[in-house]
């Protein structure tokens, strides 16, 4: 059993190195390009919303399913 594991274990550092020596050094990588920025509009899918809740699948709605929500919001019923 010790030498299963030992050999388990050597097989994993071989594995181990292998993946270290194809990684490449930070002095390797080029940066010609300045890094590329992404906006994310996280709201855009909020504004376009009919309601801010959707309970229509309930036939029973109570205190507990619209607590939370701000003045104002929309809920949808069945």
């Amino acid at each position: 059993m010790a030498e299963q594991t030992e050999k388990a274990r050597e097989r994993v550092r071989a594995l181990v190195r292998e993946v270290l020596a194809s990684v490449p050094e930070e002095s390797d990588v080029q940066n010609d390009k300045p890094p590329e920025h992404v906006i994310v509009n996280s709201l855009k899918d909020q504004l376009s919303k009919q309601w801010d809740r959707d309970e229509s699948a309930k036939t029973l709605i109570t205190e507990d399913d619209l607590r939370g929500l701000p003045e104002g919001a929309k809920v949808r019923v069945a």
